[in-house]
């Protein structure tokens, strides 16, 4: 009888065990439920607040711009009378050249506008930097040349991925200036824009 009481006591004994621990793990439960619920809204509630778009990176590669000269500007023989005077030499193919004294020109020597080809990527635009003014020398003499040419600074279009340049210039001539080869350099620089 005893251990029928016994068997009793423990059937209650696990009753009262499970009635006790049922609320604990409804409370389990509920507050695991609600951390989940709090998760799922935090989660898109976050995703609400970002966005993601993508691009194309890209580079295209272009002819680089060169120039290559043809020909030196050459203004040729000239003969000094004692009066001082200019001689124009036209930027073009054809030799076109002015004498603001008569007795200067010879007709000996050749003169031409210095030529000049430049190419690079087609259509492009490029511009160009002359200097305004050439200084050529024989010894201690020195002579200036103001420099023109048939393109402009800025703005110029590689039509078909080529031009030409001339580059000519006027000449001032001393009217005493002692017999020399009078020469000097000058650089045209070109860059796309």
């Amino acid at each position: 009888m005893q251990s029928e009481f016994k068997q009793e006591q423990n059937k209650k004994n696990k009753i009262n065990t499970n009635n006790e621990t049922t609320p604990q793990i409804m409370k389990n439960l509920t507050t695991l439920f609600a951390v989940l619920l709090f998760m799922t809204i935090s989660a898109n509630v976050m995703a609400q607040n970002t966005a993601t778009e993508s691009a194309t990176a890209s580079a295209n590669i272009v002819s680089a711009i060169d120039i290559q000269k043809n020909m030196d500007l050459t203004f040729g023989d000239i003969a000094v009378s004692g009066t001082a005077g200019q001689i124009t030499i036209l930027p073009q193919e054809d030799l076109d050249i002015n004498f603001s004294v008569e007795e200067m020109e010879l007709t000996t020597g050749t003169r031409n506008a210095a030529k000049f080809t430049i190419t690079g990527q087609e259509d492009y635009l490029f511009s160009i930097n002359l200097p305004e003014t050439i200084t050529i020398s024989s010894g201690s003499d020195d002579m200036t040349i103001e420099t023109l040419m048939n393109l402009n600074e800025n703005n110029n279009t590689l039509t078909n991925g080529s031009i030409e340049l001339y580059v000519g210039g006027t000449l001032h001539v001393n009217g005493d200036e002692d017999p020399g080869l009078f020469d000097g350099t000058f650089d045209v620089t070109v860059a796309y824009e």
